[in-house]
């Protein structure tokens, strides 16, 4: 229980992130899941019981499961680059191969 508390509640946090994301944006989203991850650590710090480092890793989990998200590949690279692997360092790629 103690070990799957984590996984259970980054599961069950990422379904709620996605449609926090959407209203929050990206970043609003992100620094939330931070904060709730640096709560739990703080609880797990300085717990006295296994119902608190339960909980503690509970927070963890909602933590890891909103700051899961990563932007698309494609999005960060400028629209000529999109679809390209290696972001149009190609030049680099053809002097390795000689």
């Amino acid at each position: 229980m103690f070990t799957s508390s984590l996984y259970l509640a980054a599961l069950i946090a990422s379904f709620f992130a996605s449609s926090v994301t959407r209203k929050l944006g990206r970043r609003a989203s992100m620094l939330t899941g931070g904060m709730i991850f640096f709560a739990g650590a703080a609880i797990n710090g300085f717990a006295e019981n296994v119902a608190m480092l339960i909980i503690g890793r509970m927070l963890l989990g909602v933590g890891v499961g909103f700051a899961n998200q990563r932007r698309m590949r494609n999005e960060r690279r400028k629209r000529r680059g999109r679809g390209v692997e290696g972001g149009g360092e190609e030049r680099e790629w053809e002097g390795e191969r000689e």
